[in-house]
């Protein structure tokens, strides 16, 4: 690691004096080795109208179309989408991961795509909220039995939550809304490979058949993406506390 990395990590942390994303694991009790996408979309540094990088040690540049900065995330209207750099660019694969996002959504009568890989074809994963309940949703579409998905029991809709989908690969899929969680029952689907070569990872949207549909509505505040590990409850519970102040809870 460079100098100037180093420098550029220090100068970021989100949480408070040596805290937050990049303190000492004792303190983060994750590696950050396992760390694919860190985007604090709130941070002044990510203001830019074409394109964000990411605060994490891969520093990858995510496309902006229509959405505008705020000092709280990315506001997105219904026609605003954020895209990786390239297909299937977090590649699961048979792996477990954990997927962390801040969002304050509204009501609205179409579902809302957190962030996925859909491309029409299996072998992706999405975090939605629902049609009109306004559920957290994470789900896997495998090759051999469909759709498996883990619903939050709560509306989401109005004020800022956390959400955290992870897979653990031979036990279940699950969504945790803040500190509640839901989970699902185990199958096949659960060791399935997650990596669609051609669904291009969106926040904001789902693309499908050359459109993009099921835009998001209201705010993206960040999200954290972990590769190789599903973390356990507590840690969640440590990252829920160590960032709700961001958002005013």
């Amino acid at each position: 690691m460079t100098v100037k990395t180093r420098l550029s990590i220090n100068k970021n942390l989100w949480g408070h004096t040596k805290q937050g994303l990049y303190a000492p694991t004792y303190q983060r009790d994750f590696p950050l080795s396992g760390l694919n996408l860190y985007l604090p979309l709130w941070h002044p540094e990510l203001n830019g109208a074409v394109s964000v990088v990411s605060k994490d040690l891969d520093a990858s540049t995510w496309g902006l179309t229509n959405t505008t900065w705020s000092s709280v995330g990315r506001v997105m209207t219904g026609v605003d989408r954020i895209n990786a750099p390239s297909a299937n660019y977090l590649n699961f694969g048979t792996g477990d991961f954990t997927i962390i996002v801040w969002v304050n959504t509204t009501n609205t009568a179409a579902a809302k795509m957190v962030i996925g890989n859909d491309n029409g074809g299996t072998n992706y994963y999405q975090m939605t909220v629902t049609a009109t309940t306004n559920l957290p949703c994470m789900l896997i579409r495998g090759t051999i039995s469909g759709i498996d998905a883990a619903v939050g029991t709560t509306s989401v809709a109005g004020g800022w939550h956390m959400l955290t989908g992870r897979r653990l690969t031979t036990t279940s899929i699950t969504m945790t809304t803040d500190l509640t969680e839901t989970v699902t029952t185990t199958d096949v689907t659960m060791t399935e490979t997650v990596s669609n070569a051609t669904g291009k990872d969106t926040i904001g949207a789902d693309y499908n058949a050359g459109t993009y549909r099921y835009f998001f509505v209201g705010t993206i505040g960040q999200l954290i993406i972990i590769k190789g590990l599903a973390l356990s409850i507590p840690q969640v519970t440590y990252i829920y506390n160590m960032t709700k102040w961001r958002f005013g809870l």
